[in-house]
This record gives structure tokens, sequence and C-alpha cells, in this order.
């Protein structure tokens, strides 16, 4: 209801300085009115349902049925309709299509297969600038650095500082940088007592590091994205699959479409593989493992019962997370929690051996995990907790005092900035951007506090992904049950129950990360968007149970859900050619104005 509200009287509450509504005003309202129908169908779905049938039941409904039914018959009886009908029976005749066909979960895994196949197509022609085979270089290229100085036994890169650099009096002061003529240095490298060293987590590097004997030229950090990124979407796509069958195997097999396109081409994650650079590789790298352990954790407590070598798996990944993107930790701590909770219940809460051998399963990679970690911090800087972020030289996002970079007084902004800001739209190709934030963007009730940066382009989940406004739904119906006393019996309910609150707790804690931040930027999102894609596939399979008694509603979901992932497909494609450096028109300038005068129609 507050969208409607702001973007009916946004003119008026000094919002929007044009009187005439714009795309983002009128985008802003539909985003509204999706989320207050959603959330009334939440909560009041029972009287709907009734409501509808006594509309069903009148005698105005039956005779637009009958108009409907006569309007059908016409349409049936065309030529052209019996030729795509009779197409589309002798495709069903081809006996692979038929064996898909006649098991549910398999045209479901068809459905993502096929859809995990066209994402990664697609990121293989974003980042080869169209080409499909030539990799265009980029400048980007810190783990390969560092597992260099690993390869040679030390923990600081083989580059060293210049002189000028650690001559200075503070030189992690961009403006005493600045003013030094001629000063060449590591962007964005930690600098410590005269050495290099990198604040993001090592674990690509040791990969990297592992397989550099077998490579004779320097690894990019894009090599790695690509990996991470195309890893990610199976690992979504397998999840997605594990939940349908446990939960809701009756859910339509093309159901699984649209959340993993809705995923994988979404503003967020195309923007990493648009912009290749440490950067994305730590953020790509870090769901990867976080969504991987996730994954483990589903199939390790699924059956009712533990499964020692998955939660092992999962401890693993949830390690390897941390140690790509130490900002995970706090999420991780959450998941780690709630799996010995569920692990304590399912025991029927009792200590016993196999409780107890299923937490050292999951216990022991993450503890070895931590201490090498923490040795890592410690022989670095000398505390085990540093990752060396304080160090970093780069520029006003690091203010003076290093208890600034994180603050509650950026939560109104950040929250603003993550959850609503619009895309922008022009006439000109690619016609949708993700605005660079300037002080005239922001609304009147949001006053900026002191040392807040946003130099960085960033869109808002619900303006730029409406696929994933379903992922509210979950939650509500969750706390419904609460509020009613409704215990679940099954215990594939108390399951999905539990993987509910999981899943809403993660999501929770990776985005209150982000809210205390000094600075929004677009990447950041990509940390929640693989977990709210999970939740918003559960509350769509939850929203078509409850309607099941309903089919106008019901449709009328689907219908929602189709036209949500479509926009969100397009907004993530058409921000995607405008992303960071510009990949395509930079590298294939020949491709990308033709599509521009394709587009254009000029």
């Amino acid at each position: 209801m507050g969208l409607i509200i702001l973007g009916v009287f946004a003119y008026s509450l000094g919002l929007d300085h044009n009187p005439e509504w714009g795309r983002s005003r009128i985008l802003m309202v539909l985003v509204g009115c999706g989320l207050s129908i959603t959330m009334i169908l939440a909560i009041s779905w029972t009287k709907v349902i009734g409501v509808a049938r006594r509309v069903a039941g009148s005698p105005s409904f039956r005779w637009l049925i009958q108009c409907q039914q006569v309007l059908l018959q016409t349409i049936q009886h065309s030529p052209t309709y019996r030729f795509l009908i009779g197409l589309e029976h002798g495709f069903r005749r081809i006996p692979p299509v038929s064996w898909i066909e006649a098991d549910p979960s398999r045209e479901a895994a068809a459905y993502g297969i096929t859809s995990a196949v066209l994402v990664i197509l697609i990121y293989t022609w974003f980042i080869t600038a169209g080409t499909l085979t030539h990799w265009f270089p980029y400048y980007s290229h810190y783990y390969d650095l560092l597992a260099q100085a690993f390869q040679h036994g030390q923990l600081h890169l083989l580059q060293s500082p210049p002189t000028e650099l650690t001559s200075l009096k503070n030189p992690y002061d961009y403006r005493e940088r600045e003013a030094q003529t001629g000063l060449s240095y590591l962007w964005d490298a930690s600098l410590y007592q005269g050495n290099y060293y990198l604040y993001w987590g090592p674990v690509p590097a040791a990969i990297l590091t592992a397989i550099k004997p077998l490579l004779a030229v320097p690894v990019e950090d894009q090599y790695l994205l690509y990996m991470f990124s195309c890893g990610l979407v199976v690992i979504v796509l397998l999840l997605l699959l594990a939940m349908r069958k446990a939960f809701f195997p009756n859910a339509p097999g093309w159901s699984i479409a649209p959340f993993l396109l809705g995923f994988g081409l979404a503003v967020p994650v195309l923007w990493l593989v648009n912009r290749p650079a440490i950067y994305e590789t730590a953020i790509a790298g870090g769901q990867f493992f976080l969504i991987g352990g996730l994954a483990a954790a589903f199939q390790g407590l699924l059956k009712g019962k533990s499964t020692p070598i998955w939660l092992f798996l999962a401890g693993l990944c949830w390690t390897f997370s941390i140690g790509t993107r130490f900002n995970l930790v706090i999420a991780v701590v959450i998941f780690v929690v709630l799996v010995i909770w569920r692990l304590f219940q399912q025991m029927g809460r009792k200590i016993n051996h196999s409780f107890i051998s299923a937490v050292l399963a999951l216990g022991i990679p993450l503890l070895l995990g931590g201490a090498i970690l923490g040795s890592y911090n410690f022989a670095r800087f000398g505390n085990i907790l540093e990752t060396g972020h304080r160090y970093q030289l780069t520029g006003p996002a690091l203010p003076e005092n290093y208890a600034w970079v994180t603050s509650p007084r950026y939560i109104l902004p950040n929250l603003y900035s993550y959850l609503l800001r619009p895309l922008t739209f022009e006439s000109g190709f690619p016609f949708v951007f993700a605005p660079f934030v300037k002080e005239s963007m922001w609304p009147f009730f949001i006053h900026l506090p002191e040392h807040y940066y946003y130099s960085e382009p960033v869109a808002g989940l619900f303006p730029a992904i409406p696929v994933l406004l379903t992922a509210i739904l979950p939650p509500i119906f969750l706390i419904c049950n609460a509020l009613k006393n409704r215990k679940e019996s099954a215990v594939e309910n108390r399951f999905q129950a539990w993987w509910v609150l999981l899943l809403t707790s993660g999501s929770l804690m990776l985005l209150g990360t982000l809210l205390l931040f000094i600075s929004p930027s677009m990447r950041y999102l990509a940390d929640v968007v693989p977990i709210l894609t999970l939740l918003a596939a559960l509350g769509f399979w939850q929203a078509r149970v409850r309607l099941k008694n309903c089919p106008l509603l019901c449709g009328s979901i689907t219908v929602l859900l189709l036209a949500a992932v479509l926009v969100t497909v397009i907004f993530g494609v058409l921000v995607g050619f405008s992303t960071g450096d510009k990949r395509l028109e930079t590298n294939n300038p020949a491709l990308y104005y033709q599509i521009a005068s394709w587009l254009s129609r000029q």
C-alpha cells in the first residue's frame, strides 16, 4: 500500500519533480498493487475462495462461461487451431518427449535443464562479448596474484608497493595519494607493513594454486567468475528440483523454469557476469559455496534422519563460503544453529550417539576451516578477525574512522536502495538502466547520514526482480500457522516449516549485513537473490495448493508469475548491455550497434 501511495502522490510529496507519470512511478504502483494483492490472498485466502465460489454460481457468471465456451468452440474448429493441435500431438508422440511427459519429475527436470542451458548460454554470450568463443582480456587477476604468492610460500603478494606510496604520511587517505603525481599502486589491495595483501577470502586463490601447475598463463578473475556462476545455476536447479519433489510433487513441471530463469537472468546476477572483476568473483564464489551448503543440508535432513556425509559436505561448503566472502559468516552461523536444532528434533530431543555424530560431521570442517582462516589472518595482521579490509587502498568508501564502515544509521537509505529504488528508463538503447544514485534521487523522508557513500549504480529488488515477490508468502504462511496454533503433523510439513524458517532467517541475515554497510551497490544484491529465489518458488507452490479449489485465482497467480519473470528477464538482459565497462560495446561494437539499431528500429 505504501508503494501505491508513494507512486500516486510522488509529485505532491516532492519525490518526483515531474508532474507527468513516468515509467518508474507506474512500475512502483504496479509493484505496490502486486504486493497488496499477494498479502491479501495470503492472509484471507479462504474468504476469497468462498466469494469466488458464490460468483461462479451466479447467473451472470454462468452466462459469461457460456460465451466463453462458444468462443472456444469457434477457435477449436478453425484450421489454424487444428494444425497446431496436430503438430503438438505429433511432437508428444516422439519417444523421448512421451517418456519425459510420463513422469512429472522427469518433466520438471527437462524444463529445469533447458532453462539452465539457456542461462549458461547467455552468460557465455555476454562474457565473450557475443562471440561465444573468444575471451577478451580483463584487468582483474587478483586471485592469480595471490595464488602466485601461495606458490612461493608467502601470504603477501609478490608485487611490492612503490616507496612513494609507503613513504606517505597516511597512504590510506585517497586524497593524499591523489596529490602524489604519477603514483601507481594496486587499487583496493591491502597495504600493511610495506606489503600488499588481499582482504578477499583466500579459498578461490587456494583452488587456483592447486591447478596452476597445469596452466601456462595467468588466470584472470573472469574465468573463476564464469565457473562459479555456471555452477551456482546448476546448484539452484538441483535444489529447486529437490524442493519440488519433497514438498510439492504434484506441482507442474514447467514451474521450475520461471524461477531458474528469473534467478539466473536477474539484474544483479547478470551484473556479475558483465563486470567480471575480483569483487564480483568473490560474490559469485561465496554464493556458489553457500547455496551448495544449503543443498547438502537439505539432502542430509530430507528423509527424517540425518545423513553424516551430506552434513559434512554442508559444513565444508559453508566453510569455503566464509573463506571466499567473509561477510557470509553471520548467515552461516544461523544455518548451523538451525540445522543442529533440526537434528535435535529428529533425534526425539535427545542427545544420543547419532546426534553427536551428525553434529560432528557438520561441525568438524567448520571448526578446522575457522582455525585455518583465523591463523591466516593472524599471520598477516596479528589478529584472527582482521581480514585487511581496514587497510585497503580505496576511495571515500573507507572513512577515516573504520568504525564508520558499518552503522545502523545506514539502514534506512540502504533499505530504500535495495528494496524500492526504481530502474531508470530512456528512449535510447538499451532503454533500461540501473541508475548512478544522485542526491536528488533520494525521497524527502530519508536524511543521509554523515560518511554515507553512494557512488555506484543500484536498483531495488522489487522493481528490478518482480519474480521474487512471491518470496514474501512462505514467511507469511508460517506466521499465520503459528498465530492459529496450527502444529504441522506430517513429517514432510514439519520439515517444510523448518526449511522456510531457515531460508527466511538466512535471507534476513544476508540483507541485514548489506543494510549496515556504508555503501550500496548493485552487485551486493547478488548475495540475497539465490536464497530469495528458493523462497519465491516455495511461495508460488504454496499459493497453488491453498488456492486449488479456486481455479480462477490459481490461474491469475500463474499469469502474474509468467508476466513477472518476463519483466525480470527483460530488465536483466537490457541492463546487462550497460553494466560496468559496457563489455559488449567495448569489445564487439559492430554487434552492439547492430543490436541497438534492430531494437530501436533505426
